[in-house]
């Protein structure tokens, strides 16, 4: 059994995922990729070097915060997930 840098074993992961392909599976494409940007968001936020309090995060400061964070540790994984998340919000709209 593979364990991936985490800990969790492969078949944890594939459990996981399909969990999750199976609750998606129920919604409708445009709700999918809500939830897909929200995730994107949320997660790359969690990864910042400096973190904003999530409380303070809201959709008026979330392209500062994105700009403020490339200007002060360059672009990075977080970065590119949170600019992915609102390219996919700007699609829906």
């Amino acid at each position: 059994m593979n364990n991936n840098e985490k800990g969790f074993a492969q078949s944890d992961v594939e459990e996981t995922f399909s969990a999750i392909k199976e609750h998606l599976s129920s919604l409708e494409p445009t709700q999918v990729l809500e939830v897909m940007a929200n995730v994107f968001i949320w997660y790359g936020a969690s990864m910042l070097k400096d973190r904003p309090s999530f409380s303070h995060v809201n959709q008026a400061n979330l392209i500062n915060i994105l700009i403020e964070e490339r200007k002060a540790n360059g672009e990075s994984l977080a970065t590119a997930m949170i600019q992915q998340g609102l390219t996919i919000f700007a699609w829906l709209d």
